[in-house]
């Protein structure tokens, strides 16, 4: 498993601890590709940046999403 997904399955990004702990980045989609590959789309709730993070196997990437002028995507 690759780094961010270790993070991602952390019950909190930022440091903290237990059900009462804030998390920085919130999955607002996620797709099943195949057996061993897939995406997410998370949002950075401190920036309000979209991100997309995909994964096949144990390798994986993440970019920000981006609009048709180059910019991050905020909504």
């Amino acid at each position: 498993m690759d780094i961010f997904s270790k993070l991602i399955r952390k019950k909190s990004i930022n440091g903290g601890a237990g059900k009462n702990s804030n998390k920085r980045f919130e999955v607002i989609h996620k797709e099943k590709i195949g057996a061993l590959s897939g995406c997410k789309v998370l949002v950075d709730k401190e920036t309000g940046v979209q991100y997309l993070y995909s994964w096949y196997g144990e390798s994986g990437g993440i970019t920000p999403l981006l609009d048709k002028e180059g910019k991050p995507i905020v909504p």
